[in-house]
């Protein structure tokens, strides 16, 4: 544990690598069925485990502490959450002024389906990856 303590970035990155990569190892070696894929969670577990071997319980809260630390203004979190949406809206309203075809009843359907995903994106990839890789 001292060395781990005392080089803790390359056991960082060993131990990400490794917890977003073993869903994939699992099924390169036949023991899962299914496509593989990636672990997002990966790099924060790894940042969490690592905080707790160099710094304990104080560690962690400061790593926990800094996801949800507010840096900028609320306009600015508004503007990065809405302005993907918005371009979106605006460009598919400049496809259909263009002469593309109106989205069929079909297709737009699916648009009640973008909170969910919005969601499960933010909180598995967003808040997996990035306090790991940018946190730790």
């Amino acid at each position: 544990m001292n060395f781990v303590k005392r080089h803790p970035l390359p056991f960082f990155f060993l131990l990400a690598y490794l917890l977003s990569w073993f869903p994939w190892l699992l099924h390169l070696a036949r023991v899962t069925r299914g496509e593989g894929g990636l672990n997002p969670l990966g790099p924060f577990v790894a940042a969490l485990v690592l905080s707790a071997i160099t710094g304990g319980s104080k560690s962690i809260k400061r790593l926990l502490r800094r996801i949800v630390e507010w840096r900028v203004g609320v306009r600015w979190y508004a503007l990065v959450l809405l302005l993907p949406a918005v371009i979106c809206v605006v460009i598919g309203l400049l496809n259909v002024f263009l002469g593309a075809p109106r989205p069929a009843a079909a297709q737009l359907a699916k648009w009640t389906e973008l909170p969910e995903r919005f969601l499960f994106i933010f909180l598995f990839i967003g808040l997996g990856e990035e306090p790991g890789w940018r946190g730790f």
